[in-house]
């Protein structure tokens, strides 16, 4: 089944209408298989996996060159829902100049895109229980909207529980969406994180659902002693939030752009036990109150 984007609010309603995941899994090698006809290496339908090369310009040698890629539906599909998310916003954004401009209040138009996009959340819930960055995506939504618009939070669903379900780093149940929201603040105030650079969603993306999956990553600013005792603070809500786990995720990256791995983690948490700082008693203070709030 195809989905329409001619409206954004189209893909996300045809989306929700019944699981189509698999004929959307099909339908995007099928489109691929199309492109790359006589050039394809191998195809799994199933798995919504597909390698064919492609001639590429190589620069030093002034010439082209046959690369082997991959597509693989199970990393792309979340950034599709990702953009389209983002082109969801930016329409209602536009709605909302065009009805100021014309000299109208746009409250009204703006409570009932919540009460939309709530809907929308819960059809989420029970036709794809398992893909939580579908859900994630249209909250962040009406996130944004009820900060960037000071709606009244009755529409924002501050006591919304993350889905555990798809979570890599097994986040424990019963854990609130408001309270990473207030974590990612706290990361931001302590420059524990950037937040020109790294997003909320993308923050609460990586430590609630699977990064490997939609290839997501935290991008931190400080340094790995620093980011081994945010982890350490943060520990609590997760049943295997463990430096393991995380070297495996390839989610979590320093200030000089390297993925973190088991490794660097256990120097950083040696080098934690030797000496202390009060940016480390900061941390640790701010954490701890948001933990036990």
């Amino acid at each position: 089944m195809s989905i329409s984007k001619n409206i954004p609010q189209n893909y996300f309603d045809t989306l929700l209408e019944s699981n189509i995941l698999k004929s959307i899994k099909f339908e995007a090698i099928n489109k691929i298989e199309k492109m790359a006809s006589g050039f394809i290496e191998n195809v799994d339908y199933e798995k919504g996996v597909i390698e064919y090369w492609i001639a590429t310009y190589n620069q030093a040698t002034d010439d082209s060159i046959d690369v082997l890629k991959t597509y693989s539906f199970v990393k792309e599909f979340p950034k599709e829902v990702h953009k389209e998310a983002e082109k969801l916003r930016a329409y209602i954004d536009n709605t909302v100049l065009e009805i100021n401009k014309n000299g109208n209040n746009a409250n009204q138009f703006l409570i009932s895109q919540v009460k939309y996009l709530n809907t929308l959340t819960e059809k989420s819930k029970t036709v794809y229980p398992k893909l939580a960055f579908i859900e994630a995506s249209i909250q962040n939504i009406i996130t944004y909207l009820v900060d960037r618009y000071s709606l009244k939070g009755s529409y924002k669903k501050q006591s919304l529980n993350i889905n555990t379900i798809f979570s890599y780093f097994d986040i424990k149940s019963g854990i609130k969406l408001s309270l990473l929201e207030q974590l990612y603040d706290t990361c931001v105030d302590l420059e524990i994180i950037d937040d020109e650079i790294l997003s909320e969603e993308t923050f609460i993306n990586v430590l609630t659902s699977n990064p490997i999956a939609s290839n997501e990553a935290i991008i931190f600013k400080c340094n790995n002693q620093l980011i081994a005792h945010f982890i350490n603070c943060i520990q609590p809500l997760f049943y295997n939030l463990t430096v393991s786990q995380i070297s495996k995720s390839k989610s979590f990256v320093n200030k000089k752009e390297k993925v973190l791995n088991q490794a660097d983690l256990d120097n950083a948490n040696k080098r934690l036990r030797e000496k202390s700082s009060s940016q480390i008693d900061r941390i640790t203070t701010h954490i701890s109150r948001i933990l036990n709030s």
